[in-house]
């Protein structure tokens, strides 16, 4: 799981370095319900891994949550994954996928304790995320997949030096043909939103 880990964790955290960094400022009224009013003090990527260690659930739910957030950003081009909203929104979208996919349901209070929020607002924020997706939680197999060749080739690609991952850059393999790294991705969305 480590493995899955570090790539959602890599991924997440330079498409929110990036947004952050050089997006234009978008109107954003529509999800403010997952706006912090301060920066969070611990990062997407230690987020990320506090809710997989304590969540005890399977990697493919870490992988459905992120596949959530990057449908929000297809259904409203102006949503941005920013680094004030995107513990809530990954809190939320790995509960919908836990309930989704595991047989072992984790309680609201559960999913609150471990991502330091309310039960209270994250019920809010689920049924806001459910109504976002139209309540179609329901991803096939072969597209999720895909989605996680996608992720996975965007992580190749990262450069190690931006941010700060444990074991992140350790076994990915150094390219030899320089035309390789300059190749372009061609993930779901833009590489710059989730």
């Amino acid at each position: 799981m480590d493995g899955v880990k570090n790539v959602l964790a890599g991924v997440i955290t330079a498409r929110v370095n990036y947004n952050d960094e050089y997006a234009p400022l978008r109107d954003a009224r529509n999800f403010i319900a997952y706006h912090s009013k301060t920066l969070p003090p611990i990062s997407p990527a230690d987020y990320l891994y506090r809710i997989a260690n304590y969540g005890g659930f399977s990697p493919s739910v870490l992988l459905l949550g992120l596949y959530y957030i990057d449908r929000l950003a297809l259904h409203d081009q102006r949503f941005l994954v920013t680094s004030f909203n995107v513990n809530r929104l990954l809190i939320t979208a790995i509960m919908l996928a836990c309930k989704y996919l595991e047989d072992l349901k984790f309680s609201l209070h559960h999913f609150a304790v471990i991502g330091g929020v309310t039960a209270r607002e994250l019920q809010e924020l689920e049924v806001d995320m459910l109504m976002r997706l139209e309540f179609s939680l329901a991803v096939a197999p072969d597209e999720l997949n895909a989605y996680r060749r996608r992720l996975a080739d965007e992580f190749l690609h990262l450069d190690c030096d931006n941010f700060d991952l444990p074991g992140k850059c350790t076994g990915i393999p150094s390219k030899s043909n320089p035309q390789q790294e300059f190749r372009p991705l061609q993930p779901l969305l833009p590489p710059h939103r989730v």
